[in-house]
């Protein structure tokens, strides 16, 4: 996957803030200022992409350059791990936490629905498909693919992008059974006890290229 068609899905949701805000009554219902729905969802963008750059246990600089070059901001791994320490990114309370711009992406869904309003799309899952794309995309950016990805990458993935299905499942009013999809894990699977402790495999010895990440806080 190429940063062309990673940085399309972005704009394709960017495009559905711009339609959204164009409905001023729905912005003001919900005391939303011009601009803010983008800036909701790079804020979470930035915070999804950190947790899984933290997978594996270590931010590296391709990481990093995949995080700024996507989101047009200065990012380092000192930077990332900074970010991720002080929001608390890294741990099972984000993991379980819907963002923001998914829940205001179901709630305009609904309104519109609730109005008899179409835009042709179901917000909700405009949004899981981004989020989709952009875990292959910062997988793939450390030069693996989602088949050889690391095992606890593959958790996280798993654990985020279901909490997300489920919400736009549990709360979507027009959403349609046939689109659901089910990431839930077993409840082995799903044990925290062996995960938060995990520290990555030495990489660039000798060379200051990455950022040991943090342990995920249960």
């Amino acid at each position: 996957m190429d940063a062309k068609e990673i940085k399309e899905a972005l704009y394709d949701v960017y495009a559905i803030c711009d339609q959204v805000e164009e409905r001023t009554e729905l912005c003001e219902k919900m005391d939303l200022d011009e601009g803010a729905l983008k800036n909701v969802l790079k804020m979470n963008v930035i915070k999804f992409l950190a947790y899984l750059a933290a997978s594996d246990g270590v931010l590296s600089w391709k990481e990093s350059r995949f995080i700024g070059e996507l989101m047009d901001i200065h990012m380092t791994p000192s930077i990332l791990n900074d970010l991720i320490k002080e929001q608390n990114i890294y741990s099972v309370e984000f993991e379980e936490d819907t963002p923001l711009i998914l829940q205001i992406f179901v709630s305009f869904d609904n309104a519109l629905y609730e109005s008899g309003v179409d835009l042709n799309i179901e917000m909700g899952e405009a949004l899981f498909g981004l989020y989709k794309v952009l875990s292959k995309g910062i997988v793939e950016a450390n030069g693996r693919t989602t088949e050889t990805m690391d095992s606890n990458e593959k958790v996280d993935v798993q654990t985020y992008l279901g909490m997300m299905r489920n919400y736009v499942d549990d709360n979507t009013q027009r959403h349609q059974c046939d689109l659901i999809v089910n990431f839930k894990k077993d409840k082995n699977t799903n044990q925290r006890d062996d995960l938060g402790g995990v520290k990555a495999p030495a990489k660039n010895k000798g060379k200051s290229t990455s950022v040991k990440a943090p342990s995920k806080k249960k």
